[in-house]
Parts: C-alpha cells; sequence; structure tokens
C-alpha cells in the first residue's frame, strides 16, 4: 500500500539526474516513506526507473531501503513498466527489480505486461530476462494480443532474436 501522503519528486530527481551524492542524501533523509506517490500515483523508484540513464545505484538503493517495486500508479503501471518504457533494453535494472519482488505477471489497466512492452520495444535482453523469471509469452492484453503477436508486428529485420527468445518459452 502507498504511503500516507502526496510528495512532490522533482527536487530529488533533479540531484539524482545531476549524480549529486549529497542533495540526494538530504532529499532521502526528508522522505517519511519511499512509497510515498504524488499527484500522478507515482512514486520515487517509479520516477527513477522512468529516466533513460537512472541516476547510479540509485534504483538499488531505493530496493535496498524497501521501496516496494509493486505499487502501481493511476494507469496501473508498476516501476518494472517504467523500466521498460524509458526506451533502453535495460536488463540489469530489470533483473533487479524482479530480484526485489517486483510481479514479473502484473498487468497495466489494459492487461499489458512488462514480457508486451519489452516486445513492443524489441527488448531482446529484457525479454530474455523475463521470460526467465517467468513471464508468459501467451498471455493476452484486455484487447486480446500477446507478446508474440507483438513481436512479430516489429520490422522483419529487427524480430528474430525476440521470436527465437519467446519460442524458447512457449
Amino acid at each position: 500500500m502507498p504511503g500516507s501522503g502526496v510528495i512532490d519528486h522533482r527536487a530529488l530527481l533533479e540531484a539524482t539526474q545531476a549524480e549529486d551524492a549529497e542533495a540526494i542524501a538530504t532529499h532521502l533523509r526528508q522522505y517519511e516513506s519511499l512509497d510515498l506517490v504524488d499527484a500522478n500515483g507515482q512514486t520515487l523508484l517509479m520516477l527513477i526507473c522512468a529516466l533513460e540513464r537512472p541516476g547510479g545505484g540509485m534504483v538499488r538503493q531505493l530496493l535496498n531501503h524497501q521501496a516496494d517495486p509493486n505499487i502501481v500508479d493511476h494507469a496501473g503501471v508498476a516501476a518494472l513498466g517504467y523500466a521498460i518504457k524509458a526506451g533502453n533494453d535495460d536488463a540489469e535494472l530489470v533483473f533487479w527489480l524482479l530480484h526485489w519482488g517486483a510481479d514479473v505477471h502484473h498487468a497495466d489497466n489494459n492487461g499489458t505486461t512488462a514480457l508486451h512492452l519489452a516486445c513492443s520495444a524489441n527488448h531482446v535482453q529484457t525479454v530474455q530476462v523475463l521470460l526467465k523469471s517467468g513471464a508468459c509469452p501467451r498471455r493476452p492484453t484486455s484487447s486480446g494480443i500477446t507478446a508474440f503477436d507483438l513481436a512479430h508486428a516489429l520490422p522483419l529485420n529487427s524480430s528474430p532474436n525476440v521470436l527465437e527468445a519467446l519460442a524458447q518459452y512457449a
């Protein structure tokens, strides 16, 4: 369950992007809970995961301090979805989120899972990590689309590795 208050994460995000360790430490001390949400229902962990280059070990630091990777925003998206939507094939980040308890089977309000997101973005390494962690390649979204469908929709020259990974776990 998210923390009881609503918070503005901007100052801490700016310090993270600037890789200012002292400012990060100062801002973190002000949090009564790392799971407080902003007006959009987003936790600090979600927003750090959404950065194209997560600030150093900030995600692991938050997870180490018991940030909950399974809190969802108003659209039903958890930190794992934010990490994949960031646009880089950061399989290591996905691995750490899963290691610290992120639900590989979680689907947002549209039935979209992390595997759907990774397949549609052609994130081969992330697809492999998700599949090894138990993601189901045949699970459909609310509109009936599977990870296989998304992989088949990729341009022919980019999808074979995703399709091969899915086929191994089908």
